[in-house]
């Protein structure tokens, strides 16, 4: 950097020698603190860098008193970061349109196995269509019911105590209690055995 100081217009024509100085040293610093660039790279990013420069030295107005030198290695910094950023996204696949987790392995197949099931394995497969299977058998339990027996079993579902849903619903436990006879009976006859028991 020149001994008088930061010039007060930065230069339009190349570089100054404290320009690429600085620069130089920005990217050996910014290789020694990360994995993701190689050391054989570091001329492109010098190159990057500088090309970047180019393009926004011209923004300097000296803000809060910083200096050209301080600007330049803020803005050498920030660029930087976004091709690291850029780089690591590349690494995790970031480039890339995201796959489906329902689309069908076999392509338009739509009943066919999908990286879901790949990746949930026989297991979880089976303990989904056995969920899917018991909300249709719930939501055909409920449809049967009353909207009285409805309004119980909702409630119950959420808290478990008939005299805290008695209190809730303002209706006498004994009423609630034949309710709930009737909703079991109903349950054993759809096979849903365990609910309320």
């Amino acid at each position: 950097m020149p001994s008088s100081g930061a010039p007060t217009q930065p230069p339009t024509d190349g570089f100054e020698p404290w320009e690429l100085d600085l620069c130089n040293r920005v990217v050996d610093s910014f290789l020694l603190g990360q994995r993701v660039f190689a050391w054989h790279e570091r001329d492109d990013l010098v190159q990057e860098c500088l090309a970047h420069w180019f393009h926004v030295r011209s923004r300097y107005r000296g803000v809060r008193n910083a200096s050209i030198s301080t600007y330049m290695r803020s803005v050498l910094r920030n660029k930087l970061s976004d091709l690291l950023e850029t780089r690591t996204a590349a690494k995790r696949g970031g480039d890339l349109p995201a796959l489906s987790l329902d689309r069908s392995l076999d392509g338009d197949d739509a009943d066919g196995e999908t990286l879901h099931d790949v990746i949930a394995g026989p297991a979880d497969t089976e303990r989904s269509i056995i969920k899917r299977e018991l909300r249709n058998t719930a939501r055909r339990l409920l449809d049967r019911l009353s909207p009285d027996e409805r309004r119980l079993l909702l409630e119950l579902l959420r808290d478990p105590s008939l005299l805290r849903a008695s209190a809730r619903l303002g209706v006498p436990r004994t009423t609630l209690g034949r309710q709930l006879d009737s909703i079991r009976k109903r349950a054993r006859d759809d096979g849903l055995r365990e609910l309320l028991e």
